[in-house]
This record gives structure tokens, sequence and C-alpha cells, in this order.
């Protein structure tokens, strides 16, 4: 086991190093795309206000909880939806609305003019460096499970780098393309491939259950369309796209204990229908059913909580749990700890082995969950991949009587961030 002091010197401090390098240099932006996009949603969610007006009988602020409360649960009488002990107009209270009553227009309308307005606010108009450049501050500890996090720097310039849309969520536009490298210069991108989905694989063989474990031998083996098949009762080969849709819900919320109305919420977020209580219940069911393991591992975790409140990753990372230990979502993060921190540092040693590698104006940019983004210069792109391929090889010994982990990385390379080849 790697010591505290080893994991900061060897591995946080040259990454706040590398973060900071990257932090100055910043991301340029496509300015004239950037007008556009901002003239063209703009214009959308003024069109969608002046319709949610038209519709109440007078004017209405779609951004002001308090008016869109008082319009859906006193003027047009919806059942209240509570979070906790006050009303909630949030998205999925709305999309929840919309899925019992889709022929309310105004529903539908505030959450598509609520996506319009934050694109711009958020993502459009955040302020720019006079060179044109998206800056942003990244932290190297800045969350629970020691991904980085991002955010506007000292000066109110930038965003958060971490949550550009892509354009995965029904009414969200995919804005990756509006980053762009320099004259001269590549983006090389490389994303970590089902990571996390081989973490929770491995910690599954410590619980005797290795099915996973044994399927991801096939290099073709697709997770979601196995999961999918558990839950219809079919053959992964006639699994169709909104089944492999509801498969892929179900491996990102049935690891990590969730229940029910986890499932529902996530499928709500993502656009999914058709995930009402009784087919989330069967997503769960079958899950569990499938994958016996699971609740091995998560009684495991609750009774490490219960006795040490600490827990370990094979990377030197420990997290101490505060507060109560008995209750679910304690659980939940706590279950969720060990593959999101695993995944989280191995792009972390990937950025900072990058960034030891090349010498400016090459160097790592971005660092999004499980994807790492390099800008070089167009001559040292072949170079820079067998770079990346390199730094990717980080054995991850999770099973003491088992070869270490190897996640495989899917490379691409492109002119701007979403159009990658």
């Amino acid at each position: 086991m790697k010591t505290l002091s080893d994991t900061y010197f060897n591995h946080v401090h040259p990454l706040a190093i590398a973060l900071t390098a990257a932090q100055e240099r910043g991301v340029l932006m496509d300015m004239k795309e950037r007008a556009r996009l901002t003239e063209v949603f703009g214009n959308k969610a003024k069109e969608k206000q002046a319709r949610i007006s038209e519709l109440a009988g007078h004017e209405v602020n779609p951004n002001s909880p308090k008016q869109i409360a008082e319009l859906l649960y006193d003027e047009m009488h919806l059942p209240v939806v509570y979070k906790g002990s006050g009303r909630t107009t949030e998205e999925e209270a709305l999309l929840n609305l919309f899925r019992k009553y889709p022929s309310e227009e105004i529903l539908r309308l505030i959450v598509e003019y609520r996506k319009d307005a934050k694109l711009v606010s958020t993502f459009l108009a955040a302020k720019l460096d006079a060179d044109g450049a998206m800056h942003t501050s990244y932290n190297a500890s800045g969350t629970g499970t020691y991904r980085i996090s991002s955010s506007q720097n000292l000066w109110k310039e930038g965003m958060n780098l971490q949550n550009i849309p892509i354009g995965k969520r029904p009414g969200v536009e995919n804005l990756r393309h509006l980053f762009i490298s320099r004259p001269g210069m590549s983006f090389v991108v490389g994303d970590l491939v089902q990571a996390e989905a081989m973490v929770v694989a491995r910690i599954l063989c410590r619980h005797k259950c290795r099915y996973l474990y044994d399927r991801y031998k096939d290099p073709k083996f697709d997770i979601h369309k196995w999961a999918a098949s558990t839950i219809f009762r079919c053959k992964e080969s006639e699994i169709v796209k909104i089944q492999r849709d509801v498969g892929k819900i179900a491996n990102h919320a049935g690891n990590y204990c969730s229940g029910p109305k986890v499932v529902m919420a996530t499928a709500t977020k993502w656009g999914v229908e058709g995930v009402d209580y009784q087919m989330a219940k069967s997503i769960v069911n079958s899950r569990r059913e499938a994958l016996p393991g699971l609740q091995r591992w998560w009684r495991s975790v609750e009774a490490t909580l219960r006795g040490c409140r600490t827990l370990y990753t094979c990377l030197g990372r420990r997290r101490i749990f505060f507060g109560r230990v008995d209750d679910n979502a304690t659980v939940r993060v706590a279950v969720a700890f060990e593959p999101q921190s695993t995944i989280g540092d191995v792009c972390n040693i990937i950025f900072r082995r990058m960034a030891k590698m090349l010498d400016f104006p090459n160097m790592p940019l971005l660092q999004v969950h499980d994807e790492v983004v390099v800008e070089c210069m167009d001559e040292l792109v072949s170079d820079v991949v067998e770079k990346m391929k390199g730094a990717a090889m980080v054995p991850l010994f999770l099973n003491d009587d088992m070869e270490p982990l190897m996640v495989p990385i899917d490379i691409r390379v492109g002119k701007n961030w979403r159009d990658l080849q």
C-alpha cells in the first residue's frame, strides 16, 4: 500500500503543476461559430418565452422558480412536486409532470427554454481572455473521489471545462466544436474505454463473481447490450438502440446501490422513455440477479464503513467518511469511491505524464473524467499518439491473485474537440 506522502509527492504535486500550466495556456475558441450559436439559441429562448407567456395569459419569467411554481401549481393546478419541504420546479420535476401530462405544451417549453438560456449564459457568454482563449481554474483535489474539478478563475474569466455539453441529453447541443486547436496544431484525444465498468468487474472477482471479468476477455464485448439482454430477456444480438440505452442506465446506476427512483431519475435526465417505476424495479432486480457479487460487494463496503470508516484504492488514495455511515446515501457514495477514484487517477496520471514528456507549446490542456486532450504541432501528431499510448499503460493491482488491469484507451485526432478521427 502506498503511503499518503508517496501519493502526494509523486502524483498530486506534479499533477498540480501540469494543471497550472494548462489553465494558463487555455483553449482557443472559434469566435465566429460562438457568435452564431449565441444568436441562434438566444432567439430560440426568446421565442419560447413569448410562447410560454402566451399560453399562460400573462408575462412569465421561465428562470424564476417562484413564478413557475405559481403558474404550474396555483394557476394550472398540476400535482405539486416537493423537494424537501418546499415545492420544486427543477428539470426532473418538470419532465416527470410532462410524462404524466404530455398534452401540456407549457411544461415542455419551460424545460427547453431553460436549456437554451443556460447554453447561452453559461457556455456561450463565458468571459474569454484577451488572446481569445477560454481559461479555467483546475483543482487537483477538487472532489470527494479525487477527480480534478474545474471552475472560473480568480478574475471571473472562463468556466468549468468539464461540463461542456456533448449532445447526449435531449435538446442539448454539442458545443465541443467551439474549442479549436491553434494554427499549425492539432488535438490528440485519449478516451478510456468502459473504464469504470472494468474496475467494477475486477472488484466483483473479490466477491466470487467473475462473470463480467470473463466477458471482458472478448474485445468485442458490449456491456450495455449485455445489460439490456438481462432486462429484456433476449439475446445480445437482438438488442436495438432504445433497449441498449436502457442497458446503459442499468450499468451507470445499477453498480452503486441505486434503487428504482434513482434509475427513473437517470432515465428522465438522459431522455430515455418508458422507464416507469415498475420498469426501473425490473432493471434493479435483473441487475442483482445477473451479478450476485454486487450485493456482497456493497455489504462489504458497508461493513468497512461501520468498522473503520476508511476506504483505499490501489493507487494510494484514502478516504475517511465522517458523520453517519448507516444511511443509504453515504453507502452509495462509498461504494462508488473505489471505481470512480481509480479511473479519475488513471486520467490524472496520463495528464501529468504527457505534461512531462512534451515541450511547450505541445501540452495537455483538458482532462474531462475519462478523457485527456493534448494540443501539439501537426508534425508531431504521430509521436504524441505513441507517447499517449505509453502514458496510458497504468497497471491497476486490484486483485492480489490476478494480473493487473490495463484499461484500454481510444485515441483520436482533429482540429476541434468534437470532430475527431
